[in-house]
């Protein structure tokens, strides 16, 4: 598919930050069927059988983006990598994410070498700009697919940038010390390690590659970058309820601890014995009716 100058077929500078977010926005509402027919390439017909090609398929057709798997953010000069996101309709907790965010495949030998300042990872998240789509259904068509939100996720204001830091550095220790083979996602809190569909069959194991240090395993599955689903699904709530979450980061100085699920614990561990009825009396409340009854105490006592 022949490249078409950005700035004069799809009208927005792809440089600057203010002109892609102004391009994004005008997406909200919009169908996957409207970006197909506004489209300035001739062939541009999505693949309605792969709902995991949309974003893509935004990236190229409505932002004039090539799809390709370098390192560098999608948005080269405005350091902004683009990100689609589906959203279904839960019945019980409306409308969420299910799904993980992938940010990119791990390549076991540059990682070796990098720093976190430095490495490909960070740099693909130092900005995020994600468009959050509505989940196809079984019988529905992509094309209808409705463009829900877009926006701009951004890694140096982000409250845990540490815990994020420490995940890379779990990968990182365990890559260094020949040890990726035994990589799994229960060993991060937000950026994990997960499984990817790359690499060779090697003795019936599927997606194996090789790891720079071969002290104990010559392979290792093949896995990427992602952001686990709860964590992007988090960024999407308070993005569309921002008024409906309280952050506890500030009062506890989580932004500056490295183990935020250890400080928690710690904060929480010196109401232990006592009942809902008695923090909520010791903070001259009374407990909210609901599903947000411990949660709202829970806040009050930490």
């Amino acid at each position: 598919m022949q490249e078409l100058d950005i700035k004069k077929y799809f009208n927005y500078d792809h440089t600057d930050e203010e002109s892609i977010m102004a391009r994004a926005r005008m997406l909200k509402g919009k169908t996957i069927g409207y970006v197909e027919q506004h489209s300035p390439y001739e062939k541009k017909k999505i693949n309605l059988k792969d709902k995991g090609n949309v974003g893509n398929f935004v990236q190229k057709n409505w932002f004039g983006i090539p799809v390709n798997n370098s390192p560098e953010p999608d948005f080269v000069e405005a350091g902004i990598e683009l990100k689609g996101c589906p959203i279904a309709k839960l019945k019980t907790k409306g409308l969420q994410t299910d799904e993980r965010t992938k940010i990119g495949l791990i390549n076991y030998k540059e990682l070796y070498k990098e720093t976190w300042e430095a490495s490909h990872v960070k740099n693909k998240i130092n900005k995020i700009l994600f468009v959050f789509y509505q989940n196809k259904k079984s019988k529905e068509s992509i094309r209808d697919l409705k463009v829900l939100d877009v926006a701009l996720w951004e890694l140096s204001k982000q409250d845990r940038i540490n815990i994020i830091r420490n995940d890379w550095k779990k990968a990182f220790n365990e890559n260094f010390a020949g040890k990726s083979h035994l990589l799994t996602e229960t060993l991060f809190q937000i950026l994990s390690a997960s499984t990817a569909d790359c690499g060779k069959t090697i003795n019936g194991v599927k997606y194996q590659v090789e790891q720079p240090n071969q002290k104990y395993s010559k392979y290792a599955k093949c896995r990427a970058f992602s952001f686990k689903w709860d964590f992007t699904n988090q960024f999407w709530l308070e993005h569309t309820k921002p008024n409906s979450f309280e952050s506890i980061t500030n009062s506890l100085d989580l932004s500056s601890s490295d183990n935020y699920e250890s400080v928690l614990v710690n904060a929480i561990s010196k109401y232990e014995g006592k009942t809902m009825g008695e923090i909520a009396n010791m903070f001259n409340t009374s407990i909210p009716g609901g599903k947000a009854a411990v949660p709202s105490i829970i806040k009050l006592a930490i």
